[in-house]
């Protein structure tokens, strides 16, 4: 079973519907899920239980049949999945300028995770969250350039053309990123830099040295995403 803290819903209806039929029915019959009972959610408001089935088949569909599209944090591709300990932030709100976003930002020995989403999608405390924070909630000017590109990303038909957007702003992208736990830090005083387990769209990377010829840490390869999902991840 899974703590989940966020799920996009609208991606996994997007990514659920370009499943074939024939390859969904056999990995509802395989998880054993209501394939008609799930689809016919998709149109709705989708409870909880068919929120997390969709979700289930989607996953299992990209780890078995999309497998060349699923990359790591060490290797990313279309899409990249693993684990990692994150810490995350809601920001914006009622006050200010900028739609309420959810920024997740997680480590590894090499690499360097920066993945950000519409903070309606967040799911149980982490939801309560952003209501405690509307009042008060505001965005480290180091982060504003990083969330601009990813919502400027999550907003292309292909992430590819992330390229253009960044192209005069690269700098202070990669700069807010590798320097995110300094400013978020007094910023999420509950945290307890968790595990969790994650599946994101991957918009871009940085190298370690492009990151030294931006004048960045050189130390971590740095990967910008929008999350599909994101959960406690279960214990080593």
């Amino acid at each position: 079973m899974k703590y989940y803290v966020y799920i996009s819903d609208t991606k996994v209806d997007m990514l659920y519907s370009q499943i074939p039929e024939p390859i969904l029915r056999r990995i509802s019959t395989e998880i054993s899920l209501d394939l008609p009972l799930v689809s016919a959610s998709l149109k709705k408001t989708p409870s909880d239980e068919t929120r997390y089935s969709k979700l289930r088949i989607v996953v299992d569909y990209l780890h078995n049949h999309q497998r060349h599209l699923l990359g790591s944090l060490k290797e990313p591709r279309a899409y990249v999945y693993g684990t990692c300990p994150m810490i995350w932030h809601c920001m914006g709100g009622k006050h200010v300028p900028y739609r309420p976003t959810v920024y997740f930002h997680g480590h590894t020995q090499n690499a360097i995770a920066a993945f950000a989403g519409s903070s309606r999608f967040l799911i149980g405390r982490a939801a309560g969250l952003q209501q405690d924070l509307d009042d008060c909630a505001v965005m480290p000017s180091e982060l504003r350039s990083v969330l601009a590109a990813l919502r400027s990303a999550d907003s292309l038909d292909e992430p590819e053309e992330l390229s253009d957007v960044m192209s005069w702003r690269a700098n202070s992208v990669w700069f807010g990123v590798s320097n995110a736990d300094t400013h978020l830090g007094p910023w999420v005083p509950w945290d307890t830099r968790q595990r969790m387990e994650f599946l994101a769209r991957h918009f871009r990377t940085c190298s370690p040295a492009e990151a030294e010829r931006l004048g960045c840490d050189p130390q971590y390869t740095m990967i910008l995403g929008s999350p599909i999902f994101v959960a406690y991840a279960d214990p080593e």
